[in-house]
């Protein structure tokens, strides 16, 4: 994680929203994987769990789609 974010820093795109991923967890000890999810604010998703990708459409919609709207000029309202 830190070594991605410097790269992002390097590449002057620190200011941009970040979406953290975390995947292959079913690899991973649910536990550990909960507890690193917590620790980085990720989103954890594996291939083999379809469930798994709603949280991350929603938190990619969240982060991404919702600038996008303000950013048009679009409230929502």
């Amino acid at each position: 994680h830190d070594t991605v974010m410097q790269v992002l820093a390097k590449l002057h795109l620190h200011d941009k929203p970040v979406v953290t991923v975390l995947n292959k967890t079913d690899r991973c000890a649910p536990g550990r994987v909960e507890a690193l999810a917590r620790r980085f604010d990720a989103v954890a998703v594996c291939a083999l769990d379809s469930a798994t990708f709603a949280p991350l459409l929603d938190v990619l919609e969240e982060h991404f789609w919702a600038v996008e709207s303000v950013v048009a000029g679009e409230t929502g309202t």
